[in-house]
């Protein structure tokens, strides 16, 4: 990863670790909150590769403009339990 956008992604993580436990920020708003307005699909995309960072970001507190979380990018491994979940309530 280039060093312009590990740092990118850095301030990204670093403002993730701010959000308050019980509460929610958009991609947007990260975006805004770094200097970055225009940003938000950048944040978004940090956001999906934040496993790979070496500390725990919450990345289950950022939604996107709808206020959906999108944790199928986040999180791959719940796909699956999504599947059976649908099945369960049928």
């Amino acid at each position: 990863m280039p060093k312009k956008e590990s740092d990118f992604f850095e301030r990204v993580y670093l403002v993730a670790e701010l959000i308050p436990h019980g509460r929610v920020t958009s991609y947007g708003a990260i975006a805004k909150y770094i200097g970055s307005a225009r940003g938000a699909r950048m944040v978004g995309w940090a956001m999906n590769k934040c496993s790979s960072w070496h500390r725990f970001v919450p990345a289950h507190r950022v939604v996107n403009s709808k206020r959906a979380f999108n944790w199928q990018a986040s999180f791959p491994r719940w796909r699956n339990y999504e599947r059976v979940a649908s099945k369960r309530r049928c």
